[in-house]
């Protein structure tokens, strides 16, 4: 069964031009009438006389047919304006329904999550600063993504702007240096070493800081944010009175290869490339007592990888997306604020614990 989309602006044009169709049809109707309806005869003789009765009676019909042809366009183009009238009704009235419809399937998913109103052009804006650790200095402990060990000073500025002190309020953004190499593209070390190093570097910055009083967000990006996954299990594994205090610790990633809704290193579980020594080692545990926040770009290949590798097209979207959009996370709080949070993440009534953007 054929599809028919209608647009209302393209009907009203459309009555527009059939409009002036008709008028154009009327007025050439008009103006032939009394040449075409009053033909005289050639000569006295009885053919001459015959052929100007043909010609009148062919003249009568025509302009019979042409009233038809007038009529029939004033319907139609009345027909058009209130198909067009009817339909731009109908979209206003769909448009309010599902408005409302949306607003309130989405409200017990941000209850839930523990989010107010929603911004500008319906996106679900990033929850704003509040007191959501001990209380001590924040330190912004911020890796580098692979083949940079650390980020420059105005990128740790745009970061942290960007994504931290929203959430976090002010703090002392620092590099925290990681090797973030991957054999046999950058670097001598595999990427599992690379990571396992990364975990203990970023394991004595932590408790660097904590011993020196300061509340600590943890910040990866990309490989660093599988370091970040690393070192959440490992103080998970820890005897519970040897784990930091999860009033003074947090996790946030963006571009997370481990992300529990997609990264590459989750979606293939169990997997082992031994030449490249690579370990997909699963998702970042969403049961962390640490908050955690994940921000994932739609189709970035590493951090949302297709769920169905035979779909051709999403292949496609995930190869592009590698470099279109894992490369190219937005750096301005603007940006930011409009990331919409995922239904899978888990909150408790109080603090959101792993929230997935």
């Amino acid at each position: 069964m054929p599809s028919v989309i209608a647009v209302p602006e393209m009907l009203a044009a459309a009555a527009a031009g059939v409009d002036g169709i008709g008028s154009a049809v009327s007025a050439a109707g008009t103006a032939a009438a009394g040449p075409t309806a009053h033909v005289l005869a050639a000569a006295g003789d009885e053919v001459s006389a015959a052929a100007a009765a043909l010609f009148r009676a062919y003249a009568h019909d025509c302009q019979a047919v042409l009233n038809q042809a007038e009529a029939f366009h004033s319907e139609f183009t009345q027909a058009l304006a209130a198909a067009g009238a009817a339909y731009a009704q109908a979209e206003a009235a769909n448009t309010a329904a599902m408005a409302g419809a949306l607003d309130t399937l989405g409200a017990p998913v941000q209850a839930l999550l523990g989010l107010g109103n929603t911004g500008p052009g319906g996106a679900v804006t990033t929850p704003t600063s509040t007191v959501m650790l001990s209380g001590n200095p924040v330190t912004a402990l911020i890796m580098g993504g692979t083949g940079y060990p650390t980020f420059p000073a105005p990128v740790l500025a745009a970061l942290d702007s960007a994504y931290i002190q929203p959430i976090f309020g002010p703090n002392n953004p620092v590099a925290q240096y990681t090797p973030e190499q991957w054999w046999p593209f950058i670097g001598h070390l595999s990427l599992d070493q690379s990571i396992a190093q990364g975990v203990t570097l970023l394991n004595n910055g932590i408790n660097t800081e904590l011993q020196n009083g300061h509340d600590v967000v943890v910040f990866g990006y990309s490989q660093s944010a599988a370091v970040a996954t690393n070192e959440i299990r490992a103080l998970m594994a820890l005897p519970p009175g040897q784990q930091p205090d999860p009033s003074r610790l947090a996790f946030m990633m963006i571009g997370n290869i481990n992300n529990p809704n997609g990264g590459i290193l989750e979606r293939y579980t169990g997997l082992y490339i031994p030449f490249m020594d690579v370990s997909f080692d699963g998702a970042t545990p969403p049961n962390s007592p640490y908050q955690t926040y994940i921000y994932t770009g739609q189709y970035d290949g590493y951090a949302h990888n297709p769920q169905y590798p035979l779909n051709i097209l999403s292949d496609i979207n995930a190869f592009m997306g590698i470099r279109l959009v894992h490369n190219a996370y937005p750096v301005t709080a603007a940006d930011v604020a409009n990331a919409v949070p995922l239904p899978t993440s888990r909150a408790t009534p109080a603090i959101p614990i792993t929230t997935c953007f």
